[in-house]
């Protein structure tokens, strides 16, 4: 399999060092393949700077890398085949994880990888994985023991009312799997992200009266990334 290409140096950085990648930046993934049905594939991501050293990966058209799509819906259970002997920097990755696991399993020369919506998708639909198991992370281990995401999303909201002007923050916490591979193993990481929402409403009025001329509304949002866990590895297995 060739190397895989990167158009970014945070991305190179993630392919050739993914722990210090993961300490110094955080990640947010999109797609625009696999956005119907359950089965995902072959990708290759690109990367974008959201600021604050956050960067969006989306998956795009292209090999190199893998996407099990998130299925939106419960139960759902996105999934992909991806076979053993990837090249070191080769990520394989998923939609936002809140509630979700992930499952890997490893049959023949092939592993599966499994986005198991809400952490019990996989038992409702009566899917039983190929093989053996060789990862499951759940919600609780990528979230941490005091789920900082949580708390930080609720400390966010604020929510501030004037004459003219009404100015809301709201945020929400989303985590993100990457499997990188690396050394010969593949190494199971969780980048946590904080999105922050500012809506601001104005209301013109006729001059000294109370009579509403127009509404303007605007929203901005910033991202932020956080660690709930001493590390964003989480595990990892072998290649084999």
């Amino acid at each position: 399999m060739p190397t895989p290409t990167s158009n970014h140096a945070a991305l190179a950085l993630l392919r050739a060092d993914p722990d210090a990648a993961l300490a110094k930046y955080g990640f947010v993934v999109g797609s625009d393949v696999y956005t119907v049905g359950t089965t995902g594939g072959a990708c290759l991501l690109s990367c974008e700077s959201l600021g604050h050293n956050v960067f969006k990966l989306t998956a795009k058209q292209g090999a190199g890398d893998y996407l099990f799509p998130y299925v939106n819906g419960s139960p759902g259970v996105g999934e992909c085949v991806v076979p053993q002997g990837q090249e070191d920097g080769t990520i394989v990755t998923t939609g936002g994880m809140n509630g979700c696991a992930l499952q890997v399993n490893h049959h023949g020369t092939q592993f599966h990888f499994y986005h198991d919506n809400n952490g019990v998708s996989l038992g409702a639909l009566n899917i039983v994985p190929p093989g053996a198991t060789v990862a499951r992370v759940e919600y609780k281990s990528y979230a941490g023991p005091l789920k900082l995401g949580e708390k930080l999303a609720q400390d966010s909201f604020a929510r501030v009312n004037t004459a003219t002007q009404t100015v809301s923050t709201t945020a929400q916490y989303q985590y993100f799997c990457l499997n990188v591979h690396t050394g010969g193993r593949w190494k199971v990481y969780y980048s946590s992200i904080l999105d922050t929402g500012v809506t601001t409403l104005t209301n013109t009025y006729f001059p000294l009266t109370s009579v509403l001329l127009s509404t303007s509304v605007s929203t901005t949002r910033s991202y932020g990334a956080f660690k709930p866990t001493l590390t964003p590895l989480i595990t990892s297995f072998d290649d084999g």
